[in-house]
């Protein structure tokens, strides 16, 4: 018979030990409350609910800092590292957003005006 231990610190917490990277000090400083007001889905609107926009908008932040290439590359950049994917405010246990999901995301986002 096998006993499993329980975990001593969530990935949280390991996290929040962690001395500061360069993406969490720039993602901290930014306000995209305007952002998520107007490309946010309302509850009453039917299909999958979509990623919360600013934390699509976070990864193309990270995207630029980790100077990745495309979109490609984010999303295989995110995949294999929890980090990355804690840091822009996805599920650590989930896979990241797909291309697609990134490309419909900057359709939006470039139909906006005032953007």
């Amino acid at each position: 018979m096998y006993i499993r231990q329980e975990t001593f610190l969530s990935f949280e917490e390991i996290i929040k030990y962690q001395p500061k990277t360069k993406i969490q000090m720039v993602l901290s400083q930014l306000d995209l409350t305007v952002l998520e007001t107007n490309l946010s889905k309302s509850d009453h609107e039917r299909g999958p609910k979509d990623y919360e926009a600013s934390k699509l908008f976070y990864a193309l932040i990270a995207m630029q800092l980790k100077k990745i290439k495309n979109i490609h590359g984010l999303v295989e950049r995110l995949n294999p590292d929890p980090a990355l994917r804690y840091y822009c405010g996805f599920d650590v246990l989930k896979k990241a957003p797909s291309e697609p999901t990134f490309s419909r995301f900057l359709d939006k986002i470039s139909s906006i005006d005032y953007l």
